[in-house]
């Protein structure tokens, strides 16, 4: 590559700036610096207010979207858990969930870790439909496979 068109990177970076790059979530304890938003008929995001550029998928460009840092799933019927990071809650009602949201938030629920979260939703939808919808097949372990691997490599 030419140095003359090569962009200017740094040879040298800072050592706190190696090895992975986590996600620290840091919340108020005043209620109002959490709020809950509807992002379609089957998830709710909770926000703290801090504005994260999102790809519109489009060659327009970015726009500023609300940055999530729990979400409450739908998973069939009137079932819904709640997500934030690799845990998940129990299934509760829609009403317990928005309560409950901010109750992990601060610490004070219990959540399940997960060591395979995409996997673990598959599997908690498919026994919802299996369990409310006896005709309906549940989701097959190459389904399964083929959606892992498309999540691993995004």
């Amino acid at each position: 590559m030419d140095p003359t068109t090569a962009p200017a990177f740094s040879r040298s970076e800072p050592v706190e700036n190696q090895g992975p790059q986590g996600v620290k979530t840091v919340l108020g304890r005043k209620p109002r610096d959490l709020a809950l938003e509807q992002i379609d008929a089957v998830t709710w995001k909770v926000t703290d207010g801090t504005k994260t550029k999102t790809w519109s998928g489009t060659k327009a460009g970015d726009y500023l979207t609300a940055k999530g840092v729990a979400y409450i799933v739908n998973i069939g019927g009137g079932d819904w858990i709640i997500r934030i990071k690799n845990t998940r809650s129990r299934v509760m009602s829609l009403r317990q969930a928005k309560r409950y949201v901010f109750e992990a938030l601060r610490g004070q629920r219990p959540l399940i870790e997960m060591a395979d979260p995409m996997r673990e939703m598959l599997l908690l939808e498919a026994a919802h439909i299996s369990r409310n919808e006896p005709d309906e097949v549940g989701i097959e372990p190459s389904l399964i496979r083929f959606i892992h691997e498309i999540e691993r490599s995004a």
